[in-house]
């Protein structure tokens, strides 16, 4: 039996009219919780609905297939693109399973902790920020809260509580009394009213941080594995949600740190592309050329990708990282409109931007430049920019 079921539902899965496009990305979050939580002696059954194989994914027979025999308590991880789906997954979840403890986490509900707990009563915890710290203490609690409960209902197993649940419907679980008053990075309900606990101190030293939980999954059914050079993003880009999460504060690893857990991927489980996920590679000119030095030394040829910023990469620099083995440079450029980038506070303008582009295309076998349209104050003119 595990002590906790930690399920990533992060993907990239984009429906066309005529096709379905997917990627499959290491969830690299997800399992860094769970070396932590293993770390902390805690079982954990870990499941990626990435590799899910269900015909119809986005149906409740599919999730409620996915979830079956659960542990007790119920970590799920999301952004925000799937987060109504996840949402209303756990709800029929929690129809079925009104026993287990539904911890929420991710990006996708930050900032909206207490709107969900409001609306979402299937929902009991949700995590903020950084869970290597927050969610061991967190499972310690619930597991010992659950133990030493004296309520006849702890008694019952899980068929017979299904029973005088539907009898007694004032009772919807187990942790109606909980008290995670002490447990740093949550959102939770104290006497039924939405709480939000002040946050752990930040993880400063990252080259200490326990590499992710690689046995737990078959590193060889993802298209390419994801690493982080750093945690953090400190720019004040308006729309997004990922930077508020580490205060926009960054912190960086070391070049030795990288290319360390790069050559232990290699040798132990074949790794050769590597997808460096954080929006703050290309912090400084200086940073990246350590980086790519570093990269250079590996006893292997391995290939990468990375995020840039448009303002940040210059020529030399590209070069540099084509050099080391950098095979595709993704810039969030969002719009084609100067107004939208001002408004956005990107830092540079749409002929910046065509500019570096241009430039990157003819140095990189691969550019990717992400776009977003919708922005409350924006026209069709700015759109057909």
């Amino acid at each position: 039996m595990s002590d906790v079921t930690l399920v990533n539902m992060n993907m990239l899965y984009v429906r066309y009219l005529d096709r379905v496009e997917r990627e499959v990305h290491l969830p690299l979050g997800p399992l860094h919780v769970a070396r932590s939580l293993e770390d902390y002696g805690f079982k954990v059954d870990f499941r990626d609905f990435q590799l899910c194989d269900h015909p119809d994914l986005f149906s409740e027979s599919a999730i409620a297939d996915f979830l079956d025999q659960s542990a007790d308590v119920l970590f799920v991880s999301c952004m925000a693109n799937l987060l109504p789906f996840t949402l209303s997954a756990l709800r029929r979840f929690k129809e079925e399973h009104p026993w287990v403890t539904v911890v929420l986490g991710g990006v996708g509900p930050f900032s909206v902790e207490k709107n969900i707990l409001k609306a979402c009563p299937w929902i009991d915890v949700i995590g903020r920020g950084e869970g290597e710290v927050s969610t061991p203490i967190l499972l310690r609690a619930l597991k010992e809260q659950k133990q030493n409960k004296t309520d006849s209902k702890q008694y019952l197993s899980k068929d017979s509580f299904k029973s005088f649940s539907k009898d007694h419907p004032h009772i919807n679980e187990f942790d109606n009394e909980l008290d995670l008053s002490r447990v740093p990075g949550i959102a939770w309900r104290h006497k039924g009213r939405p709480t939000l606990n002040p946050p752990p101190e930040r993880i400063t030293k990252l080259d200490g941080l326990p590499w992710p939980a690689y046995h737990l999954v078959d590193l060889k059914r993802y298209q390419g594995i994801n690493m982080l050079s750093s945690r953090g993003c400190p720019f004040p880009c308006t729309f997004c949600s990922v930077a508020p999460i580490w205060g926009r504060v960054p912190h960086l690893r070391s070049p030795e740190s990288i290319v360390e857990e790069m050559q232990y991927l290699h040798e132990e489980r074949g790794a050769e592309l590597f997808l460096f996920q954080d929006e703050y590679f290309v912090s400084t000119k200086e940073r990246v050329l350590e980086v790519c030095k570093a990269i250079s030394t590996l006893k292997f040829k391995a290939r990468w990708k990375a995020f840039g910023r448009i303002d940040l990469t210059d020529p030399e620099l590209m070069e540099t990282m084509a050099e080391a083995g950098c095979v595709e440079l993704r810039y969030g450029v969002e719009s084609g409109s100067d107004l939208v980038l001002e408004k956005t506070k990107k830092g540079f303008t749409a002929a910046q931007a065509m500019d570096v582009l241009s430039i990157a295309s003819g140095i990189f076998p691969g550019v990717d430049a992400f776009y977003m349209w919708g922005f409350p104050f924006e026209t069709m003119d700015e759109f057909q920019k």
